[in-house]
């Protein structure tokens, strides 16, 4: 472990020997175990950027699964010749179920319109959120897609 007590020397460009002490710097170093400078006290970088990295894989993983979710609703109602993708908004709550569906944009068909919004009702709640993405509330935007003989 790295600790700094007392003093640091080194040398300016002329040789001659430069002496910085730590206290005069209000830093408090003593080799008595002052209030020094030590890596030990330092926060551990990489624990935070692991969880952030867990956090954000979580998070993508999970609007992964409510896309799926809602993409394996779109056919419920029977429509068939649907072409086009209709974008609704959303938030998810902590339980997992989602606030109403507002239409952000249409796909031009109010048939298709009102399939995607079935879906996203009918996949609201079906999705279980990690704990590592808290209790938060999550808003979301999903382009709900449409083509032939898609499932």
């Amino acid at each position: 472990m790295l600790h700094l007590f007392g003093a640091v020397s080194a040398q300016n460009s002329l040789g001659t020997p430069i002496t910085i002490s730590m206290d005069s710097l209000g830093l408090g170093a003593s080799p008595e175990g002052g209030a020094g400078i030590s890596m030990e006290a330092a926060p551990n970088r990489v624990e935070p950027q692991n969880t952030a990295d867990k956090r954000r894989q979580a998070f993508f993983a999970f609007l992964d699964d409510l896309d799926a979710a809602v993409h394996a609703h779109r056919m419920d109602g029977g429509e068939e010749g649907l072409l086009g993708v209709a974008a609704y908004a959303f938030t998810v709550r902590p339980d997992g179920s989602f606030t109403e569906p507002v239409l952000r944009q249409t796909s031009g068909s109010p048939a298709l319109d009102a399939a995607a919004y079935r879906a996203v009702c009918a996949a609201s709640g079906s999705v279980k959120r990690p704990e590592i993405l808290g209790n938060g509330d999550i808003p979301v935007i999903l382009h709900v897609k449409y083509q032939y003989d898609l499932r």
